[in-house]
């Protein structure tokens, strides 16, 4: 097992991670572990079916939980995900069946997800603990059924603040020799990243395979897999000490795929940096864009030509391809003044040549309790000549209502590209004249002064 921690050793995190390297997942002949017992992080089971030349083939399958330590607010929601992936290295979630369980229905419900494979939403009720557990089932290869072991989630209800950990790959792929960037990101019940606020964060990885670097709430991962005929397959777990004192713990199944083979990796961007979560409001559309990543660098989106899907575990979460590229646009119509609900987006891209389906998540917060946000045209566009300020405002709001610039405080605007930027007649407005044409960008954040919440927004613009 290789290792990256935090600067404090969490005993819980020890004693969760020691455990998932006794019971390391199975699968293909590449696997590093062996089966996996009802509380592990993931568990395997096979089946035998006729290969290519008619000799016997045998099939694996293992299934992840995402999350082992979970936190949702009374009357607040939280999604949970499970993957199954086949020794081949093919996520074939879809293909599975899911039963989902509450320890105490009393503290907290699970009800399955009508619309993403492997998930189902748990709904906080009362203040405490409770095991959530999903048995999932799949057909192998040979038609029969396929019971895998049960995972298991530990979850506390809080009756006030809450946080959950976002990933955006519950399944990732690594060709053998690849290097690969990841990060977990620790949201408030807001959907404000407070990942910053903490500092005990601990990684590890079961497989020797899939080896491990971190550094806070990122890590580096990079597969290694000589073998031409089998995978190696694994788990990398990520933890930390939520501010209020709550234990929380996430899993990614990863895949080194068998030598030779390309990985290819799903990511969504905003304004051009990758993201696993956002937040919105009613009245506030974002438009994302999606690229694929083959494992050597090379930007593979044109060969996905196939049906991409988007799936969300809200219902009041909508989703509008763009008409052209690989771009969305999210909305929702929870209305102004509700409280806000958390839930999960699973992208899908398919392709029409490769056998590949990679995905990627994001944990979607509608409104938010507070935010902060720009009411002026997206994308910003402005003349260089001649060259006068324009103004630009960032709102409050509470719930989706607009408030005043006096409900926050510590007022900073902070800007990239070719412009200046001066005060304007309150400190949530500041006057902004392009010195060159190009693209800029500009965030304001202040400090709620009920909460001491800190907000941004950031408007991205282009000089002509």
């Amino acid at each position: 097992m290789r290792t990256g921690t935090g600067s404090k050793a969490l005993a819980w995190v020890a004693a969760a991670l020691t455990a998932m390297v006794l019971a390391a997942c199975g699968g293909g002949g590449g696997s590093d572990g062996a089966a996996a017992g009802p509380s592990s992080g993931s568990g395997s089971g096979g089946s035998t079916g006729p290969g290519s030349n008619g000799s016997p083939t045998t099939v694996s399958y293992t299934v992840t939980l995402g999350q082992s330590a979970g936190q949702v607010g009374v009357g607040r929601t939280l999604t949970l995900a499970a993957v199954i992936v086949d020794s081949n290295g093919k996520d074939v979630t879809a293909q599975g069946r899911y039963a989902w369980t509450s320890s105490d229905p009393a503290v907290a419900t699970v009800t399955p997800s009508a619309t993403v494979a492997g998930a189902a939403v748990v709904t906080g009720i009362a203040p405490g603990t409770v095991n959530v557990q999903v048995a999932a089932t799949i057909n192998g290869a040979d038609g029969n059924a396929i019971v895998l072991p049960v995972q298991t989630a530990t979850i506390t209800v809080a009756a006030s603040h809450h946080y959950s950990l976002a990933v955006s790959h519950p399944l990732l792929t690594l060709a053998n020799g690849e290097t690969r960037q990841i990060r977990a990101t620790l949201l408030d019940g807001d959907g404000i990243d407070v990942s910053a606020a903490v500092h005990d964060w601990a990684w590890a990885s079961s497989a020797a395979g899939i080896q491990l670097s971190a550094d806070r709430e990122r890590a580096t991962l990079h597969g290694v897999n000589p073998s031409t005929t089998s995978t190696v397959e694994g788990t990398v777990t990520v933890g930390v000490t939520a501010p209020n004192g709550v234990a929380l713990a996430a899993r990614i199944a990863v895949v080194v795929l068998k030598n030779g083979s390309y990985a290819y990796t799903l990511e969504l961007l905003r304004n051009g940096t990758p993201i696993d979560a956002i937040s919105i409001l009613n009245g506030y559309p974002a438009t994302l864009s999606a690229r694929v990543m083959r494992s050597d660098g090379l930007d593979a989106t044109a060969q996905f030509d196939g049906q991409w899907s988007y799936a969300s575990t809200s219902p009041s979460l909508s989703v509008q391809p763009t008409a052209s590229g690989r771009g969305f646009t999210l909305n929702t119509s929870r209305p102004n003044g509700a409280d806000p609900l958390q839930s999960l987006l699973k992208v899908t891209a398919t392709s029409r040549a490769l056998d590949a389906t990679p995905s990627a998540g994001l944990t979607v917060t509608e409104q938010p309790t507070w935010a902060l946000v720009y009411d002026g045209p997206q994308p910003l566009r402005i003349a260089t000549m001649p060259p006068l300020p324009i103004p630009v405002t960032a709102t409050v709001r509470h719930r989706g209502n607009a408030l005043t610039f006096l409900e926050c405080e510590a007022w900073d605007w902070q800007q990239a590209g070719n412009i200046a930027v001066t005060p304007a007649t309150h400190p949530g407005q500041v006057g902004v004249t392009p010195l060159t044409p190009g693209d800029f960008s500009l965030t304001a954040s202040c400090s709620v002064r009920k909460t001491g919440q800190r907000l941004s927004v950031t408007i991205a613009g282009t000089a002509i």
